[in-house]
């Protein structure tokens, strides 16, 4: 397993793994707007990120596995480099990945790129407060409880908390 940094030639694999795992996502609470499955828009949508890339606002990495098929995403977002110079990561798996149990290892990859290839000095990640698989792999990794937002995410018809975690490179 490793981590690559996508570019505008993975456009297709990258709708296809998404694709291909659509109703998964759902079940998880992935979901998505329909529209983003249609490969106009995926298309529109990705090459704008790739744009943000190359101007250091996003970074999106696949993880692929040892026959080099997409099997989740790390992406550093909402990045801060005037004040903290940290990023968001956010790990996703498509049901392939999801069920080898890489989260701690996809971590702990994202973490080396972050501080060797993208130089931020700090990572943050947030998680649904039911998402005790991530909390586990989070911590196991290294990252710390930052805090905690109360009732901020609505998941069906509830709101749920969603729990902050850093990462000091």
């Amino acid at each position: 397993m490793r981590l690559e940094l996508a570019n505008d030639s993975d456009i297709l694999r990258i709708f296809e793994f998404e694709h291909e795992n659509a109703d998964f996502f759902r079940r998880i609470g992935f979901s998505r707007n329909p529209l983003y499955y249609q490969y106009n828009t995926f298309n529109e949508l990705i090459r704008e990120a790739f744009q943000n890339q190359k101007r250091d606002k996003i970074y999106m990495y696949l993880v692929l596995n040892d026959k080099g098929e997409i099997i989740g995403r790390v992406n550093f977002n909402h990045i801060d480099r005037l004040n903290r110079n940290l990023a968001r990561v956010k790990i996703f798996f498509g049901e392939k990945g999801f069920k080898q149990n890489l989260g701690t290892t996809v971590l702990r990859q994202a973490i080396q790129l972050a501080k060797e290839q993208n130089h931020f000095d700090r990572l943050e990640a947030m998680t649904e407060s039911t998402n005790i698989g991530c909390q586990v792999a989070l911590i196991k990794s290294g990252f710390t409880f930052a805090g905690k937002f109360s009732n901020c995410k609505r998941k069906g018809s509830d709101f749920i908390d969603v729990i902050i975690f850093e990462y000091n490179l």
